[in-house]
């Protein structure tokens, strides 16, 4: 009989620590899932960022190409206008 109460001692210890060990598990691959969506978040962000940072430098290059063809055309109408005096 103590044997058997033994036994079933080392069978609830064991029982014990392999919930234990399957709620840490738990734990881990909920910390692990909840890190996988934070990385998709903030990729998505980062592209998001990359994005907006392109159309501020294409708008930036036209805004630039612009102020030259508007120089252009005061030299040329100075140029002209000087001609005629």
């Amino acid at each position: 009989m103590a044997s058997l109460e033994k036994k079933k001692d080392a069978l609830e210890d064991a029982f014990d620590i392999a919930r234990a060990e399957a709620k840490n598990n738990a734990e881990a691959a909920e910390a692990a899932r909840l890190d996988a969506r934070a990385a998709e978040e903030a990729n998505a962000h980062a592209e998001k960022a990359k994005m907006e940072a392109e159309e501020a430098q294409k708008l930036a290059e036209d805004m630039s190409a612009r102020g030259k063809e508007t120089i252009q055309r005061w030299r040329t109408a100075i140029s002209s206008s000087s001609d005629l005096v």
